[in-house]
């Protein structure tokens, strides 16, 4: 079975470190927003406990070396490959402890990370979220269309209920999925649990739906 290597170095990590790492490991934590909300939650709660030592001459320089890129790493590299939104996430919090001022109070300089990161969340995962589903579901008749989706993506399941409840209309949706994770199962119930009308199926009955049946596609970006 599969297990998250332990050294000398991984036991000097702060625990919540390794406890997000067995979430990715196992896929108990799924999709790329869900994971890169679990990191920059994780971040959050280093960043609380952290305090740079008193020989650090630059405490940017510490944040980047001894706790952002060793969490990042050991995720990356001993649980699963980042996702494009954890990539891009963490990117950001790079740039933004570089942007600091080298001068700031610690305790200053945290609360400026962790309003960053708050408000990264917001901006570009919620409001972009919001913001692709009123465009996209745009493209969904008022009634009759027949909707494929793959898996499960957030985005997808929110433009779908957003059309089926906000602006009520009326159509079909067949989920196809695929082992050995099968995350269209939580579609199917998601959707169904809304009264929208699900077709499940695995993949290999495919091309027979694509050209019988389906009018659109929806794909999340990251499949």
């Amino acid at each position: 079975s599969s297990s998250i290597t332990n050294n000398n170095q991984h036991s000097l990590l702060h625990p919540a470190i390794p406890t997000l790492g067995h979430l990715y490991l196992t896929h108990s934590l799924l999709g790329g927003n869900t994971r890169c909300r679990a990191m920059l939650q994780t971040f959050a709660l280093l960043l609380q406990s952290y305090t740079p030592p008193a020989t650090s001459r630059d405490f940017r320089h510490d944040l980047d070396h001894t706790l952002l890129k060793p969490a990042f790493q050991y995720w990356t590299t001993q649980c699963r490959p980042h996702s494009v939104s954890m990539g891009n996430a963490f990117s950001f919090l790079k740039l933004a402890v570089a942007n600091l001022e080298r001068d700031l109070e610690w305790n200053e300089a945290r609360e400026i990370l962790l309003e960053s990161m708050e408000a990264y969340i917001t901006e570009r995962i919620e409001y972009a979220g919001k913001a692709i589903s009123r465009h996209a579901g745009e493209k969904i008749k008022e009634r009759g269309d027949v909707i494929l989706v793959y898996g499960k993506s957030e985005v997808v399941n929110r433009l779908l209920l957003d059309a089926a409840m906000v602006d009520e209309k009326v159509f079909r949706v067949i989920v196809v999925d695929s082992r050995p994770l099968l995350e269209g199962r939580d579609t199917l119930q998601i959707l169904s649990k809304a009264g929208i009308s699900c077709t499940y199926v695995l993949l290999n009955a495919l091309s027979y739906l694509m050209m019988r049946e389906v009018t659109k596609v929806f794909l999340g970006a990251s499949a």
